[in-house]
């Protein structure tokens, strides 16, 4: 089953390979977009130079071949502002992912959608963990996951922070 929720200012939903022909050249566009240069700048490879409807495109098939994707829209402007992406391992953990497009920064939309992820999460069976990888300079994405529950390694892999979220024990505390 496909995901969707929302949040009072967002619509998030999942994306389906191949895109839908009746969106792909806003889907494609939004991608242009939100994958500036700042917010790309501590993602993989695959993340950068995409600047063009050709390169979007094959961003897109990249990511939807690898895992499942989530698109984040604002419902006051109807404009797509972000993704969220799940890398499903075991079953049990769930590797997420976000972006938000650089004008859309320190405006609540981050929490926000990561608080909407989280409760929508916390009904998906059997998932019982979340994992989200963070650069350990980015401050302002280390501080959210924090901010939201998440749990900090005490050691660090490489450059990047691996913190984890207990589905099931949030699940006891909301109930």
């Amino acid at each position: 089953m496909l995901a969707r929720f929302s949040t009072a200012n967002l619509a998030v939903f999942e994306l389906s390979s191949p895109l839908e022909s009746y969106c792909k050249q806003q889907l494609l566009s939004a991608a242009m977009a939100i994958l500036t240069t700042a917010v790309v700048e501590q993602l993989p490879d695959h993340f950068k130079q995409i600047s063009t409807l050709s390169a979007a495109a094959l961003w897109y098939k990249r990511m939807l071949s690898d895992g499942r994707m989530l698109l984040v829209k604002n419902t006051a402007t109807g404009q797509f502002i972000g993704y969220i992406f799940l890398s499903i391992g075991d079953q049990h953990n769930v590797h997420i992912g976000y972006v938000l497009g650089e004008q859309h920064w320190r405006k609540g939309f981050a929490t926000e959608v990561l608080a909407g992820f989280i409760k929508w999460a916390q009904q998906q069976r059997p998932w019982h963990k979340l994992i989200a990888g963070v650069a350990a300079d980015n401050i302002s994405s280390n501080r959210l996951l924090l901010k939201m529950g998440f749990i900090r390694p005490k050691n660090i892999v490489g450059e990047t922070y691996y913190y984890h979220f207990n589905l099931d024990n949030q699940a006891e505390k909301s109930r």
